[in-house]
Order: C-alpha cells, then structure tokens, then sequence
C-alpha cells in the first residue's frame, strides 16, 4: 500500500503530513530521522514498459528511499534503480530472466548504528524482494 507518512502525538493529533507514497517499513536512525522505502511518481528511472490494456494500466515501478527529519522534513530520496546505475550495477535491474514490473521492490530499510569492517555508522542496508538482495 502506498501511504503518506504521518506522525500523531499522543492524543492522536497530526504532528506532520508527508503526502508522498511511502510503503513497507518505517525505522528509525541514531540522529531519530525516519528511512521509509518510497515509490517515485513519475518514475527516475524508466525502461519504457508501462502498458494499457482496456481500462487497466500497469506501470514500470520506480522504488526509492527517503529519509525523514523528525520534524517531518524530507532530508533525502532517491531512486533504488539510480543507486544501481550510479555504481555500476544498472545490469542487475534486468538480469535477462523473466520481465518484472517491479524489479527492486524494497521491503525494509535497516539503517546502521554502529561502524563495522565494510560499513560505516549512518549507512544503510537494503532488503530487496525481486532481486533476493
């Protein structure tokens, strides 16, 4: 389901609103910033396959990530599939198997607290569905 990202207090009053379509998980940094997977409408990255058929339409999902103050300011986002390309690893969107219109798919943002041998405090890790990342 793809939501805006609202914070209430605890008598149930609107802190914040960030009407972007947010999806999956909501964790929380060491700095108490939000990291919630995003879809970007329209998309950052494209491959052309949105199709129509009759009434229905199916769109090339774009899946990102964003962080988000606490105050409910939008810090960062940015298209997984850019991350990717940026580094590149544009060949993993499309591995040549079977055709997805959902290539990433993000089911969770782990933010990183601590430093490690390969990564460092304020880093993020990715679980992603449709590659098995």
């Amino acid at each position: 389901m793809k939501t805006p990202l609202v914070k209430i207090d605890k008598c149930s009053n609107v802190v914040w609103l960030v009407d972007l379509p947010f999806h999956h998980s909501t964790e929380r940094d060491h700095e108490k910033n939000y990291w919630v997977p995003i879809i970007f409408y329209p998309n950052k990255v494209t491959a052309g396959y949105d199709e129509s058929y009759g009434l229905k339409k199916t769109y090339f999902v774009d899946d990102g990530i964003a962080k988000v103050s606490d105050d409910g300011k939008v810090l960062f986002k940015k298209s997984v599939m850019q991350i990717f390309i940026e580094n590149d690893l544009g060949h993993l969107i499309f591995p040549g198997e079977d055709f997805s219109f959902d290539p990433i798919h993000i089911n969770d943002i782990q933010p990183v607290t601590v430093d490690g041998l390969y990564y460092k405090k304020g880093d993020v890790f990715l679980s992603l569905r449709s590659m098995s990342m």
